[in-house]
């Protein structure tokens, strides 16, 4: 059998050397970054665990915020670096510019972001800072500082890119700073920082204080006077009540007694300063907001707020920036200052509000007693679920944009995902649920249905998650009313969309879309969570909806740090992304995310509500090849699915197999290992019991597969008389071949045999697992040309044939960029392979010949390369595998388990390597740089040889020698016009059969690449404000160099224009400004040609004002800058780029 591994990427490696008064030290360990080049000459730079990051038109490169706690009663003094580990990354790079995001309901045209010139052009590295502390920000009153590590150094002028692989930190601190009212020092406070920062011991040395005398507030319910008093059953006060019987003490409060208690600022300000109060003096983990917040009153639903909404600024560059952007993180971060600079504006990116949560907040936007009523009943009524409707997950994904898929995105929740450098784990990891999607374009028309949809939301769906498009009244194709007159779901569900506006619980229109900004009618969010139908809970965006990686980090909290009250979990992904605020997409999904519902509800990932262990279906498979000491490791994740707490142990039931760490707490991650030593090769069978006294499924067992795996060793011998391709296999045929038991079903039943006759390396497949023809079989052939046990890291030589029945040949690379085996496009019928199919005997015959110097696959006699072959039977359609070798092949991600062919030598001759040269050279330079070609014999006895040529212009040396030896050979263009040559070197060496051996030189004199000369090299204009533009300046193009310059111009500069455009050979270009006001302007001519290095002519143009008073002022301006990005990837050449 073939095993499958799972392969996880490694993650930021953070070593804690020193924790003393004042200081703490952090030593960072940087995965090697993955490099792939896409089709446009970019390079995409990604290292595990990090985000790439950039502004529109920057170099986006991977950064990782680092959060450090600071000791307590200390101030930053300083952060210092060193770095212990730097390298140089091969090759010479362009690296792709970041590009602009659009929201989610955005349906137009995304073009792409071009690069910034003055970055991409300019002398300086890029990030100016690797290692940049931000602001401190405060959790749980704990101050955490956010240092942001850029490991990579872009240098665009030579294109070349450092990396940082170890670095060492050191944040020092000074005695004088108390701590912030927001310490209230909860020992659950500390247990909850510890899973954030990187420094856990520094929490150690923070006083854990008792709670109050009087008790605690837990859970802390806000609303208006009206709903306060609204009667039972299913009141507030019944939702306090059932909150204080599972131990979080409520309280019910209105906004009439948050006015009495503080009388500065506005309702918003009051309400997070009493907020803040409860928090530290009652210890308040939980506030439910009860109560809605129109922006307006203008009839229907709306009326005046009874909890206030806060609006907050934003600006993602999408019809203006936001300056009322209803967000309750206003009251979930409760230290720093959203209106620092005092303008009215809130979260401003200069007012540097504290963005990490520090109380979880949830809103119920009511109205009535009647909403009141419908949420607390389906809240009250999830809790003690436990039947098997839990087990229902919905991923509903609609058409975002043209190639742009919501179920792309939803992919990831469901089995996890390292996207943009952030590993999150998802659905998949959990044996409970039950997956079902429901994803555009559906088969037979392109979108589902309203009708699809509610037989989604009422047929028991537990959790669902939807990416598409949305509006405030409307989302997954239903509006406000439709929810109200066909939903009828018994069980309510919860409710996670990354559309734009639904939980615009003020009741804001897109103004992109509507004049009218406020709607009668509330959003779709409450009519969801609020009706009699629909949800207990839901998260959407309150204005455009951005990205997914908050949607990521939630289920995230879930599955992979087993939090289960929505609170937690929203504020848990919140804090994932808040180092990245700098961002505006980012900021924007901070404060806008909403969570609607209870925030102290659990959610179900499981039927039991006692601890429940939480493992990976299984098997968990190991692999590792015979003599190395261990396998590869594995790691799986423990949680606990049910309440409570899950104090674990971990044992194996076989000595070879290793679990580290041996206990802990859900949730937690494991590493499987086997140590293989003086283990045979074969499959062995081991468990991992997990154990948990609290835990009602307790032990849990994850069965282990072992495979210890001798690598195939296959010698392909030379023959001197090759088999015949007739699709036959005669008898005296590939004689004394490497054989190869393919089959599946016995062995010795379907075998493979090769040879090689020097050039061409031969394979005959006898298979009887095949008893029928068909023009649709397949054999499929991997090779690793120079067996080094891995995949290339960008497309090459390396990589899949494929031989088909009805007569076609393909080629597709093969390479590993980070993310596993990949495949390029699929090359029809590439040089230097032909295959025959046939029939013998009642078994299917196929014969494949590969030119080891023609075709992909570029080996000799005395090379060696690794081999994978798999056959297909087709069969009515299916396309089953029939024939598979080696079958210790683990998984081709990791080339090191294919077998290993050696090319036997022929017996008496002469060999040189390589078997031909090729040379080129501009004409008029002289002779080439050396080539190397290595001379050798089969021979026992040591062969005297020489060398001679048929051409005066190649140059040998020596002429002879004693074999083996090496030959220094030269092709001299001196007097040589452009052309092809050809020429013959012989070697001859008495004793050896094939002497003279003549080995193909071939010899391309090429023209001088074509240069461009322009003058003059600059141009210059000048103007008087409101008069008309000056006359057009000539300037000049001229071939300096070779060949054909068919050349483009490009203007930069929305006042700058060239032409003509474009043009071949030798020409004239009329350069012309526009008219514009009083300023000085600075623009930019590029001049771009294939094999010729870009030239930029530097344009000024000078506005002078109108002199009236005889005096005054200039202003300056600059044009945009607007390059295509082609011409971006002519630079790579790395010519200097003058002007």
């Amino acid at each position: 059998m073939k095993p499958k591994l799972l392969f996880v990427p490694c993650v930021l490696a953070l070593l804690p050397l020193t924790v003393s008064a004042g200081v703490v030290e952090l030593v960072i360990d940087v995965p090697a970054a993955d490099l792939a080049q896409d089709a446009q000459g970019f390079t995409h730079a990604r290292i595990p665990g990090y985000e790439p990051s950039g502004r529109p038109g920057a170099p986006e490169l991977p950064a990782r915020a680092i959060m450090v706690a600071l000791p307590p009663n200390e101030a930053l003094l300083t952060v210092e670096t060193r770095v212990l580990s730097e390298g140089i990354l091969p090759g010479s790079h362009v690296i792709f510019p970041a590009q602009r995001k659009y929201p989610t309901s955005h349906r137009g045209l995304r073009p792409f972001t071009q690069p910034d010139l003055d970055l991409y052009l300019g002398e300086r590295p890029h990030p100016t800072a690797r290692v940049e502390p931000a602001s401190v920000q405060f959790s749980r009153g704990v101050p955490i500082l956010p240092v942001l590590l850029r490991p990579l150094e872009y240098r665009p002028r030579s294109g070349e890119l450092r990396q940082i692989f170890r670095v060492e930190l050191r944040v020092t601190t000074a005695p004088g700073k108390n701590l912030p009212p927001t310490y209230r020092g909860r020992e659950r406070d500390l247990a909850w920082l510890s899973d954030l920062v990187e420094n856990p011991k520094t929490l150690s040395a923070y006083p854990v204080r008792p709670p109050a005398k009087d008790g605690e507030t837990r859970y802390l319910i806000v609303t208006g006077a009206g709903l306060e008093s609204c009667p039972g059953p299913d009141n507030l006060q019944a939702l306090a009540a059932a909150r204080t019987a599972e131990g979080l003490p409520a309280r019910l409060v209105t906004m009439d007694e948050v006015r009495a208690a503080f009388s500065e600022g506005d309702d918003a300000e009051k309400l997070r300063a009493f907020i803040a109060r409860e928090y530290h003096e009652r210890g308040s983990d939980f506030v439910l907001l009860a109560g809605d917040a129109d922006l307006a009153v203008v009839g229907g639903e709306t009326e005046s707020p009874i909890v206030p909404a806060r609006g907050l600024w934003g600006d993602i560059d999408y019809g203006g920036p936001e300056l009322n952007l209803v967000s309750d993180l206003y009251y979930a971060a409760l230290d720093g200052d959203f209106d620092k600079n005092r303008n009215r504006v809130f979260g401003e990116e200069d007012d540097e509000p504290d963005l990490l949560p520090d109380i979880a907040v949830g809103r119920a936007p009511a109205d009535s007693c009647a909403e009141i009523a419908h949420f607390v009943k389906k809240t009250l009524e999830y809790a003690p679920r436990r039947d098997d409707g839990l087990k229902s997950a919905w991923f509903a994904g609609e058409i975002l944009a043209p190639g742009a898929f919501g179920c792309e995105m939803l992919d990831m929740l469901i089995d996890g995902s390292a996207a943009e450098g952030i590993p999150t784990r998802g659905f998949a990891d959990s044996a409970f649920f039950e997956i079902h999607r429901l994803c555009e374009p559906m088969t037979g028309h392109d979108e589902w249905t309203q009708d699809e949809i509610l037989a989604v939301l009422n047929g028991g769906v537990h959790l669902l998650n939807h990416v598409g498009h949305s509006m405030t009244n409307d989302n997954m194709r239903l509006n406000c009313d439709v929810l109200d007159q066909r939903l009828e779901n018994e069980f309510a569900f919860f409710d996670y969309s990354g559309g734009c506006y639904p939980g615009s619980f003020d009741n804001r229109l897109d103004p992109v879309y509507s004049e009218n900004r406020v709607s009668p009618q509330d959003s779709f969010a409450e009519h969801l969570l609020l009706g009699a139908h629909g949800a207990f809970g839901v998260v959407m965006f309150t204005r455009f909806g951005v990205g997914d990686l908050l949607q990521r980090t939630f289920w995230d909290a879930v599955f992979g740090h087993g939090l289960h009250r929505l609170g937690e979990i929203h504020n848990r992904s919140r804090i994932e992304a808040a180092a990245f605020a700098a961002d505006r997409y980012v900021r924007w999904q901070l404060y806008s995310l909403t969570l609607f519902g209870d925030p102290a509800l659990a959610i179900h990932t499981s039927q039991s509500d006692t601890p429940l262990i939480g493992l990976p279906a299984g098997p968990v498979q190991l692999v590792a090849r015979a003599g190395d000491a261990k396998s590869y490791p594995q790691r799986i994740h423990v949680r606990n699915d049910g309440g409570g707490e899950l104090a674990f142990t971990a044992s194996a039931d076989q000595p070879w197999l290793e679990v580290t760490p041996a206990s802990g707490t859900a949730p937690a991650e494991l590493t499987l290992q086997a140590d293989i030593q003086g283990m045979a090769p074969g499959y062995f069978a081991g468990s991992l019991s997990i154990r948990c006294p609290a835990a009602q499924n307790s032990p849990q067992t994850v069965p282990v597969q072992l495979f210890v795996l001798e690598v195939a060793d296959r010698a392909v011998p030379f023959v001197a008389a090759p088999p015949v391709l007739d699709g036959t296999i005669g008898d005296d045929e590939y004689p004394e071949a490497a054989f190869m038991d393919v089959g599946l079903v016995a062995p010795g039943y379907s075998v493979g045999k090769m040879v090689h006759d020097g050039r061409y390396l031969y394979l005959g497949l006898r298979l009887l697992d095949d008893p029928t023809p068909e023009t649709s079989d397949a054999l499929i052939l991997l090779f690793d040309n120079d067996n080094d046990d891995r995949w290339p890291a960008a497309p090459g030589s390396e990589g899949v044939f494929g031989f088909y029945g009805e007569g076609t040949t393909t080629f597709q690379t093969a390479y590993n960029a980070g993310n596993g085996f990949t495949t390029g496009p699929v090359e029809y019928n590439p040089p230097g392979v032909q295959a025959a199919f046939g029939m013998q005997a009642g078994s299917r015959i196929v014969e494949a010949r590969i030119d080891m110097q023609q075709s992909y696959l570029k080996r000799a006699p005395g090379d060696s390369f690794g081999f994978m072959l798999e056959y297909f039977d087709y069969q009515g359609g299916a396309y089953p595998m029939v024939g598979f070798w080696p079958s210790s092949v683990g998984e081709i991600d990791d080339a090191a388990f294919l077998a290993n062919m050696a090319l036997g030598l022929e017996p008496d001759v002469l060999m040189a390597r390589p078997s031909s040269l090729v040379f080129q050279q501009q004409a008029g330079l002289g002779p080439t740089a050396v080539q190397l070609l290595h001379l050798s014999a089969t021979t026992a006895a040591a062969l005297a040889f020489s060398v001679s040529s048929d051409q005066p212009w190649l140059h040998l040396e020596p002429a002879q020698g004693t074999l083996p030896a090496v030959l220094d050979v030269q092709a001299d263009a001196t007097g040589l016009d452009p052309g092809n040559y050809v020429a013959t070197l012989w070697i001859t060496a008495a004793g050896a059969k094939n002497s003279p051996l003549a080995v193909p030189i071939a010899f391309e004199v090429v023209e001088p690449p074509p240069a461009f000369s322009l003058s003059p090299e600059r141009l210059d204009f000048s103007m008087r404000e409101g008069t008309a533009a000056p006359d057009p300046q000539a300037l000049a193009v001229r071939n300096a160099g070779g060949g054909a310059l068919d050349w483009t111009v490009l203007a930069a500069g929305n006042w700058l224009s060239a032409a003509p455009a474009s043009g071949s050979g030798d020409g004239v270009v009329s350069v012309s400004v526009s008219a514009q006001p009083a300023g000085s302007y600075s623009g930019l001519l590029l001049f771009t040609a294939p094999g010729a290095p870009g030239r930029t002519v530097p344009v000024t143009l000078r506005v002078d004002p109108v002199d009236e008073s005889g005096g005054g002022c200039q202003t300056s301006s600059s044009g945009g800058l607007t390059l295509a990005v082609f011409l971006l990837v002519a630079l790579r050449r790395r010519n200097p780029v003058r002007g």
